[in-house]
């Protein structure tokens, strides 16, 4: 009995198959361009510059993001000490930093990682201006919250809205909602797509609450939902960081380009 196999020398690998469809050399091209998600611990810790920078900044302004649960407990944890506050913010920042340092250098990662994160954000901040432009365009008229006229508040609340609603919306209503879904007892694509569309629902709804709440219209409401489906494919697909980056990006330029 024969085979096609050929012998290979001792201690050496058997060299890789060559891709036999169309489908197998599109996927072998795209992770060779596409650079490959980051475990969780990771992804966290290419936030911190985001966090920090919220965290530290929103001490200075009068607004707060929507769902930012973490300041005022924080500082009420502290007795209203903004120094206490500012070191217990720069501590945890540090301590996710050196545990996700240490996780990478043992498994030898690319420290270059944060700057394709960054470029990846822009290029989706990018395609989601261009998608949803059209409902910003006819929203620029209507009602909204007061935005800090200054360019450092501006980039404060980008921060903010980038990294707290995408914990709460995209990792706890997404991938929990979904997590959730399956337990009980639903197929992992028909999970997914239904806590895609409820926690997009969600993220929508937030913005017509509180003391930085839109005027509610069917448009603004319909933009925000997609906004939300379209940041939790960037979240499944991506990860956590690019996500956050996207989320960020896109804020400034809504931002800049509403004045």
């Amino acid at each position: 009995m024969t085979t096609d196999a050929r012998p290979t020398r001792a201690g050496t690998k058997p060299s890789a198959q060559p891709p036999k469809t169309t489908r197998e050399r599109v996927q072998r091209r795209l992770r060779a361009w596409i650079p490959r998600r980051h475990d969780p611990l990771t992804d966290l810790a290419l936030t911190v510059p985001v966090f920090l920078f919220y965290q530290l900044g929103v001490v200075f302004l009068r607004e707060r993001d929507g769902v930012d649960f973490f300041t005022t407990q924080i500082f009420r944890l502290f007795s209203y000490s903004k120094p206490a506050y500012a070191l217990f913010t720069i501590a945890l920042g540090l301590t996710l930093l050196a545990a996700s340092a240490l996780v990478r250098k043992r498994r030898g990662d690319d420290p270059a990682a944060f700057f394709s994160v960054i470029f990846e954000s822009i290029t989706w901040a990018v395609a989601m201006t261009l998608v949803l432009g059209w409902a910003v365009s006819h929203m620029a008229a209507g009602g909204g919250p007061s935005i800090p006229s200054g360019f450092f508040g501006k980039l404060v609340l980008a921060a903010g809205a980038g990294f707290h609603e995408e914990l709460v919306f995209r990792v706890f209503g997404f991938w929990g909602g979904a997590g959730l879904l399956r337990r009980a007892g639903m197929k992992r694509l028909s999970a997914a797509i239904a806590a895609a569309i409820l926690s997009s629902l969600a993220f929508s709804a937030v913005h017509y609450f509180g003391e930085m709440a839109y005027d509610l219209t069917f448009l603004g409401f319909t933009m925000r939902f997609l906004g939300g489906l379209i940041l939790a494919g960037i979240f499944r697909a991506r990860g956590f960081a690019v996500v956050v980056y996207t989320h960020v990006f896109y804020d400034v330029f809504m931002f800049f380009a509403k004045g």
